[in-house]
């Protein structure tokens, strides 16, 4: 008898975002829920018109559940991600990490936290957990097993939130609920799009650079710098993806590169390949 998909066959599209309980908002921005068809490295999101696209880029920290299809054979570990795992955590150091390789008919269940909204839930060190994408199993915060079990037969992501909240609620209750300076100098990074001087940042915040630079390694996971680059980069991609006749290199000046060269540089160091030969069709920007 052939063995049944515990994912029932959901309504097309499927793309869905929902605010955490109010206890969780100070930790976790929102949790989104997208359906996709993945053929190996490949995702089909059904939303998307049938367009090819790898996850590849997200400059912020996540938890990405991952339910439906078993897994198939996978090709040998990329990037040093786990491959046989259906939770994964992802921090803005492992921002150009694709998912996992894996065919088949799969539900994203993701957990999108504040800038430092992990550290202060969990009291992780962010900077601890290295540069890629790891099992959430590996770090012993929940019963993995156990959630995705239940998730399984998730049909709205209701059901996701409801799940998850039973075990983050408790951890909620015991951090620090307050907005500290980290977490403001971070969100001034992502509202200016990184277009923001380091100095700035720690004058605004009341911090020494020393001290800026140790905080967000300690709470976000990488240096203020990087971070603005990320961001700086991120804000550049969503510009050229609403306006895709623009040039490279306009938008370069417009988003503060000293010019082309410099671009192209940072560009590369986060896709490993030149703008010429992005292909928006095989990228997703979460």
């Amino acid at each position: 008898m052939k063995k049944m998909n515990p994912l029932p066959i959901l309504p097309s599209p499927v793309n869905l975002s929902e605010p955490p309980h109010p206890a969780l908002a100070p930790y976790i921005r929102q949790y989104e829920f997208h359906e996709h068809y993945w053929t190996g490295n490949t995702a089909f999101e059904n939303n998307s018109e049938g367009s090819e696209r790898n996850l590849c880029f997200m400059p912020e920290t996540s938890i990405d559940f991952v339910i439906g299809d078993p897994f198939k054979k996978s090709k040998p570990n990329a990037r040093k991600l786990v491959l046989k795992t259906r939770a994964i955590l992802r921090t803005p150091s492992a921002c150009k990490n694709c998912m996992p390789q894996f065919s088949g008919h799969f539900i994203i269940f993701n957990i999108k936290f504040h800038p430092t909204g992990m550290h202060r839930l969990f009291g992780f060190t962010m900077n601890s957990l290295g540069n890629n994408s790891i099992a959430l199993e590996d770090t012993s915060l929940f019963p993995v097993e156990e959630i995705v079990e239940r998730m399984m037969y998730a049909t709205h992501i209701s059901t996701c939130i409801q799940i998850i909240e039973q075990y983050l609620l408790p951890l909620a209750m015991n951090s620090p609920q307050e907005t500290e300076h980290t977490e403001l100098a971070a969100q001034k990074v992502i509202q200016a799009k990184g277009q923001v001087t380091i100095q700035e940042l720690a004058s605004t915040n009341c911090l020494s650079v020393s001290q800026l630079e140790k905080n967000f390694n300690k709470k976000i996971g990488v240096s203020p710098k990087t971070y603005a680059s990320m961001h700086r980069l991120f804000g550049l991609l969503r510009d050229k993806t609403e306006n895709r006749e623009d040039k490279w290199s306009a938008l370069a000046y417009k988003h503060n590169y000293y010019d082309p060269i410099h671009f192209t540089r940072e560009f590369n160091k986060y896709f490993n390949l030149n703008p010429s030969s992005f292909d928006f069709s095989r990228h997703l920007l979460l």
